[in-house]
């Protein structure tokens, strides 16, 4: 019994000395400084976790405007399969080809679209697992896109070209038969002129000698004329539309290049990769809006251009020429809206951007 009195006594005496160590203040620095560490883990996770915000927004942007490009591409490749089924036996023998063509670039085009936008799905669900993507990337990435606009802008720019170059043969083919048919139409009057003329004392040897000079010249202008090939304006016309097609996609990739450029520079703040302090932020801020102006300016001057173009367009000729008069009617239109939405989607982006820019001021 007595044994057990001391045991329960040692059992409270250990606990009462647990107590009192527990209740003896702890050293003050160390108290602050892990309240302090708490802080610090806070705030990283924080500051982590507006960084996998401002990525994912970036991201979403960025599949939003892809998307939106591989529309156009469907667009573009409706339109030119409905062209090519409305081609006819007697229309234009190379206009299918060049059509065929232009498909297969967008063709091309799409395909790396695709690529591309599967990567960024792939980005965006690696971030909506709470995984950051490494330091880099996203500038990189940009870096890359801005350079496949810039291949096909050269791939259009070499076509557009070449187009334009046909073209111009035709239509000096066109020009060189009208002066051949001005010339022969000249060489009949005289050679009727000097038939009809009365015989006189003296002028039938310069006659006959007349004669046989414009019949000789007759017969070489005429031998020039039927080797001619036969050109209308049908050719002239299409060889214009598909031209003005690839030079119009052309500067459009330009400036989708010119936007990606950019966006990689932006990122690399936007996502951390590169220094962040106030005054490179604000600067950003400022370029940011320098350089959506300057774009957006230079937009609409396109714009105007094209409603210049619009305006001069004739819509005459025959039925084929009525078609490719109405075909480039069509084709400035929509360029006028795609680049009237570009601008409200340039917009937008520079807004939520100077948004992203701005969180990391006010942090």
């Amino acid at each position: 019994m007595k044994h057990s009195l001391r045991s329960v006594r040692a059992c409270i005496g250990a606990c009462l000395f647990g107590v009192c160590l527990c209740l003896v203040p702890s050293d003050p620095a160390t108290a602050a400084g892990k309240r302090e560490s708490g802080r610090e883990t806070g705030q990283r996770l924080s500051e982590r976790d507006k960084r996998l915000e401002r990525e994912k927004r970036l991201t979403l942007r960025s599949l939003e405007d892809l998307r939106f490009l591989l529309s156009l591409v469907k667009t573009e490749q409706s339109e030119l399969s409905r062209e090519i089924d409305a081609i006819t036996l007697l229309a234009l023998p190379n206009r299918e080809d060049d059509l065929r063509n232009i498909m297969e670039l967008f063709d091309s085009y799409g395909d790396w679209l695709q690529e591309h936008e599967e990567e960024l799905d792939a980005d965006l669900s690696v971030l909506s697992s709470g995984s950051a993507a490494p330091d880099g990337q996203w500038p990189g990435r940009y870096s890359a896109l801005s350079a496949g606009f810039k291949t096909f802008e050269g791939q259009l720019a070499s076509m557009s070209e070449r187009f334009d170059e046909e073209g111009k043969r035709m239509a000096a083919l066109v020009d060189r038969r009208r002066l051949l048919q001005g010339k022969l139409s000249i060489l009949e009057e005289q050679l009727a002129t000097i038939a009809r003329k009365p015989a006189e004392q003296g002028s039938d040897t310069r006659n006959k000698n007349d004669l046989i000079r414009l019949r000789t010249r007759f017969e070489v202008v005429q031998n020039e004329l039927t080797a001619l090939p036969l050109v209308n304006e049908d050719a002239l016309k299409h060889y214009f539309n598909v031209g003005e097609r690839a030079r119009a996609e052309g500067a459009w990739m330009a400036a989708k290049s010119d936007e990606y450029e950019f966006l990689a520079d932006i990122s690399a703040i936007v996502t951390g990769a590169a220094a962040r302090n106030r005054p490179a932020v604000e600067t950003s801020i400022t370029q940011l809006r320098r350089v959506n102006e300057r774009v957006i300016n230079r937009l609409k001057k396109r714009i105007d251009t094209i409603d210049r173009k619009r305006s001069t367009i004739s819509p005459a000729g025959t039925l084929q020429e009525l078609q490719r008069s109405s075909e480039l009617n069509d084709l400035y239109q929509n360029q006028k809206q795609r680049y009237e939405q570009y601008i409200n989607r340039l917009n937008m982006q520079a807004g939520a951007l100077e948004a992203d820019l701005g969180e990391l001021i006010d942090r």
